[in-house]
């Protein structure tokens, strides 16, 4: 429970050498949700029953509190004093020997562990490094949180592969996003991995800055973890333009951790692709190209092939392969794919293939992701991606109410059983409520109807949305918050 620090790593090579498995757990416990962070570090905890945890002083009291006695603490400042091990004492962690159990991100869900062993993991990192074409002098520039696949992967990247890796704390980059490209500059670095909303904080600093860090030497970054709007990417590219076409060094990818990291990743030669399909046929699971002026469509980001040894496949709601392009369910099968979670008896492999709880379709051997199932607003029929109808709130907000300075908007639908019907609620992260906000409403509405043909039922707020580890929206504590908490309410929730 350790941020990106020596400790850390020490912890995690001392571990493997011992032929022991690691979790890497949150380890941020401060600001105003101090005690749900807690209560989340403690159901973690239960849920792996470690045998030694390893801390700094900060989280000491809350870890110690939620330790057996058969459960040991150890002072992560207290690591610099112990001296190296005789060789004989070491051994060398098995192929088949437990790695990781690495929580998935929970935004859907109650996180649960899934079981990595050394096999998968170094299979994952390689095969997910090989399309990048790798060299012995790229210079991979990390400061995604170790406890986060995407983020950890890099450390047994670099171990696997001798490649030089640069570690940034993850603090540093939520205070000053230019700390990354700064680092690239001065270390000359080649390889990223990054999530889009960290585009975004970039483009907004790029518009302020006077002077851009020199990014000649980046060739490549992951771009994955949420879903990507090529729009965004645009806005990222005309930021940066006047020191590089950066084009060629985003590659979109997509995995998840059930899957170690990768899935599918964007090759340096491949062009960024996207497709522009029918809405009103979209919705209904059929994929339907659209022309550049068509209003009523929607453009999706390929994420790239398959990485090697892994197949994708795209099934409807029985689990029946679907032929292609359709939107259906996404499945994998791989060396990589986990077999179980921790704690868990019942497999959650078919014949070796994994329901991701994603959606997508292929296009000539390239994945489309459309988002998660469980974040699919049904109305009348007619299924709305929730990262859709939030991309349109932001634009809206952009446009008519820039002022409020709106960091994030999660999209949920809530049950109301007076009208039977489900309802679709918008909720602002905002610091102070909107100061008119039936006019702000009726705006962002009228907004959204025009672009997505979905109509607003409710407008909510709060100054911190509910977040996974990663950062990642979590929807239904975002839904739990609305109904349990009048005061989110924006407006008067009548359906207008």
């Amino acid at each position: 429970v350790v941020p990106t620090s020596e400790p850390l790593l020490r912890t995690i090579v001392a571990a493997w050498f011992a032929r022991a498995a690691i979790v890497v757990l949150p380890h941020r416990l401060g600001g105003a949700r101090s005690a749900a962070s807690a209560d989340k570090l403690q159901r973690m905890l239960a849920k792996v029953s470690p045998r030694i945890v390893v801390g700094y002083a900060d989280v000491e009291a809350t870890i110690c509190a939620a330790l057996g006695t058969d459960q040991h603490y150890l002072a992560a400042e207290a690591l610099g004093d112990i001296g190296p091990a005789a060789v004989d004492d070491t051994m060398r962690p098995r192929p088949e020997d437990l790695a990781v159990l690495q929580f998935s991100s929970g935004s859907t869900r109650e996180p649960r562990a899934v079981s990595i062993r050394h096999s998968a993991l170094i299979n994952a990192v390689l095969t997910s490094a090989e399309p990048a074409s790798p060299a012995d002098t790229d210079v991979l520039v990390n400061w995604l949180p170790a406890f986060h696949d995407f983020g950890f992967s890099a450390i047994p990247w670099a171990m696997t592969s001798g490649n030089k890796l640069v570690m940034l704390p993850t603090e540093s980059f939520v205070s000053d996003p230019l700390c990354w490209l700064r680092a690239l500059e001065r270390h000359r670095g080649t390889m990223s991995a990054a999530p889009p909303f960290s585009l975004d904080l970039l483009t907004m600093v790029a518009k302020r800055s006077r002077a851009l860090p020199d990014l000649s030497s980046w060739r490549y970054v992951w771009l994955a973890a949420e879903p990507i709007f090529p729009g965004r990417l645009e806005q990222f590219f005309r930021a940066f333009a006047s020191i590089r076409d950066l084009r060629p060094v985003i590659r979109p990818a997509y995995g998840l951790a059930e899957a170690v990291v990768g899935v599918s990743v964007t090759s340096p030669v491949q062009a960024l692709r996207s497709v522009r399909v029918r809405l009103e046929h979209f919705r209904r699971g059929q994929i339907i190209p659209a022309a550049e002026d068509d209003t009523d469509a929607v453009s999706i980001m390929a994420c790239g092939s398959a990485i090697p040894t892994m197949l994708i496949d795209i099934r409807n709601e029985a689990g029946d392969p679907i032929p292609q392009p359709a939107r259906g369910r996404i499945w994998i099968k791989g060396p990589s794919v986990t077999e179980g979670y921790w704690g868990e008896a019942e497999s959650p492999l078919r014949d070796g293939w994994l329901d991701t709880g994603d959606e997508g379709f292929l296009i000539d051997g390239q994945l489309y992701v459309c988002g998660r199932s469980k974040d699919t607003l049904i109305r009348g029929g007619v299924n709305y991606d929730a990262h859709e109808i939030e991309d349109a709130v932001l634009q809206a907000l952009d446009t008519h109410a820039p002022e409020l300075r709106c960091r994030a908007v999660a999209v949920f639908a809530v049950r109301d059983e007076a009208q039977q019907r489900e309802r679709v609620v918008a909720m602002l992260e905002l610091r102070r409520p909107p100061p008119d906000p039936d006019t702000l409403f009726d705006r962002i509405r009228a907004a959204v109807l025009e672009r997505t043909s979905l109509g607003l039922d409710d407008l909510a707020h709060c100054p911190s949305l509910p977040r996974t580890t990663s950062g990642k929206l979590q929807r239904n504590l975002a839904r739990e918050l609305y109904l349990t908490q009048p005061s989110t309410r924006t407006t008067k929730g009548e359906g207008k």
